[in-house]
């Protein structure tokens, strides 16, 4: 006890390693330059995809640590699982 308030026992019972390895974001894209003859335009084309995988033996719902709220290290169970996401683009400029 401390001034009055109790302690928390701190345990390693449930530790688990949480390395991982996590690709967030990939874009590849090519730019065709010089495309019109009168004019210094371009056309950009691209595609990418967001949260593309991510390698670890955690068995939680996901090993990066929430900063923001999550400072004991216990998981949260209510919530969503990051969505991949996959996008293709094209900039035109005249």
């Amino acid at each position: 006890y401390s001034n009055g308030q109790r302690l928390r026992e701190l345990s390693n019972l449930y530790l688990e390693d949480a390395t991982y390895l996590r690709i967030e974001d990939l874009t590849a894209g090519y730019t065709f330059s010089n495309l019109f003859s009168a004019r210094k335009g371009s056309l950009r084309l691209y595609a990418g995809a967001a949260n593309l995988f991510t390698l670890t033996n955690y068995s939680g719902s996901d090993p990066a640590p929430d900063a923001s709220y999550n400072e004991t290290g216990i998981d949260e169970f209510n919530v969503y699982p990051l969505a991949r996401t996959y996008y293709i683009g094209l900039k035109l400029k005249l």
